[in-house]
């Protein structure tokens, strides 16, 4: 859908949403005497459709700055039928797009009672490139510019840089492991796996409104959580991880209904993709625990998400793993960060650990409980930016049990002189707990080799926390998901 006007087409860059935008030259300032000079202003027009499903016709679109509350232009533009509408404006760099009305909620299957809104952020920057596609107002673009607002007000300016929007963007497509653009994905039209994401996140937006929430609190927390990574947390307030396993199950009767009212189509493998994107919606990509083949040349090794409760329930099979790492990535990118819940300096604390063989600690199993304290954990900003043991920190055994699950009474107790390798690692930007290491570490202190080791075609659990402290991913300090304790579990090949 092309906007046309008087004026010469152009498109905005790459990096930009793939609005239309004109370019045109108004005469202004001609006085009869001659020598005046034409005045040149730069006029975008822009072809959207904004959608939490098809907003009604008549409903209102204006334009705000990036801070999404100064007023640009009022009543800019008003949509069709479908949710369609064309603006042309003088404005330029990053501006919100915003449409208000009744839409159709494809959970209910009905129009809206009262208003709902959504958001674009967009870069209205004029380029000489042709333009291309049309653009879409969604729940997924509502979320970046939530996110691009709150960088806005915390530099207490108006304005924001093609950058700071582009990585907004990121962030919600990232979380979702979206390809495309999300400016170019239109949930009413859910042909392919992107925008299939893009109406399960309306599906569950819709269904949180139903349950009593309003429209624009729930996509505010909803982007809340998406700046921590994940879509929905077990026992979030409005979406839990719950949810999005329910509204993944039932999403091809969503997606007829939304058809029906649009008239786009539906993709043959949605139930397959919904599946697909509840699993990646619902994890926390901040921590990777990866099973490391060391006795491969190539050191090959095979890692799982931790969940937003902190418990593994996949687990790690089907290579030589002789070792189980657990990667913190810090200070990369967006929502590659570790969080801990304290205030910036260095921290000590217990690093506490239960490791044992098999999947219960019944009976016949071997098993290590105990803690290593203290273990410095430095935090700026609330990121973990190192983790050491200090010379004078104490390993504490408080139950030991052989391979045949018997008590090592002898190996109970407290160990000084720990190496300063005995918890981890820091490597670049990620700082590892190697399970192996603190294993062998262990089975020195207390001069047994009784305890237990990652032996072949063996199942072993494991579960290690920093004293109790909430850690987990996220942006901002008391706003991420949190969890005290990491729990899983490995099965090395024969």
């Amino acid at each position: 859908m092309t906007q046309y006007s008087r004026f010469k087409e152009w498109a905005i860059p790459a990096a930009g949403a793939a609005a239309v935008l004109s370019l045109g030259l108004l005469a202004a300032g001609c006085g009869s005497g001659g020598g005046g000079t034409p005045a040149a202003t730069a006029t975008a027009s822009v072809a959207g459709k904004s959608t939490k499903g098809p907003f009604v016709s008549g409903s209102v679109v204006d334009l705000y700055k990036a801070d999404g509350t100064t007023i640009i232009t009022a009543n800019a533009a008003t949509t069709d039928a479908y949710g369609k509408y064309n603006l042309s404006t003088t404005a330029s760099g990053v501006t919100i797009i915003r449409t208000t009305g009744k839409y159709f909620d494809e959970y209910t299957n009905a129009t809206s009672t009262g208003n709902g809104s959504v958001e674009m952020a967009i870069d209205l920057a004029p380029s000489t490139a042709a333009p291309t596609s049309n653009v879409y107002a969604s729940v997924l673009t509502t979320m970046a510019a939530k996110i691009l607002k709150d960088k806005v007000a915390a530099s207490g300016g108006t304005t924001a840089t093609t950058a700071d929007l582009t990585a907004a963007k990121s962030t919600v497509a990232t979380t979702l492991g979206l390809t495309k653009d999300i400016d170019l994905i239109d949930p009413a039209d859910p042909k392919d796996k992107d925008a299939t994401a893009a109406l399960m996140v309306s599906v569950l937006v819709s269904q949180a409104v139903a349950n009593g929430g309003a429209l624009d609190n729930v996509i505010a927390h909803v982007a809340s959580n998406v700046q921590n990574g994940q879509l929905a947390p077990a026992g979030d307030i409005y979406v839990s991880a719950n949810d999005v396993d329910a509204v993944a199950a039932a999403l091809d009767s969503y997606a007829t209904a939304m058809v029906a009212r649009s008239g786009g189509t539906k993709s043959t493998t949605i139930a397959t993709d919904a599946a697909a994107i509840a699993t990646v919606a619902k994890s926390v990509n901040a921590i990777d625990v990866y099973g490391v083949g060391a006795m491969q040349a190539n050191n090959s090794y095979s890692y799982v998400a931790v969940p937003s409760d902190g418990v593994l329930t996949t687990g790690l099979t089907g290579a030589p793993y002789s070792s189980v790492v657990l990667a913190l990535n810090y200070g990369t990118a967006a929502n590659k960060d570790y969080y801990a819940s304290l205030v910036d300096g260095t921290h000590s604390m217990s690093f506490t650990f239960d490791l044992y063989s098999g999947t219960t600690t019944t009976t016949g199993v071997a098993r290590v409980v105990g803690s290593i304290d203290k273990v410095d954990v430095t935090v700026a900003s609330h990121k973990i930016t190192g983790v050491s043991v200090p010379a004078d920190a104490i390993l504490s055994i408080t139950t030991a049990q052989n391979t045949a699950g018997n008590p090592l009474t002898a190996a109970v107790g407290d160990y000084k002189n720990l190496s300063a390798n005995a918890l981890g690692s820091v490597n670049g930007n990620v700082f590892s707990i190697d399970l192996s290491g603190l294993l062998s570490t262990i089975r020195s202190k207390v001069s047994s080799t009784s305890l237990i080791d990652f032996t072949a075609n063996t199942t072993y659990s494991f579960k290690i926390g920093f004293g109790g402290i909430p850690v987990g991913q996220g942006a901002r300090a008391g706003n991420f998901t949190k969890f005290t304790n990491i729990s899983g579990t490995i099965t090395t090949a024969p």
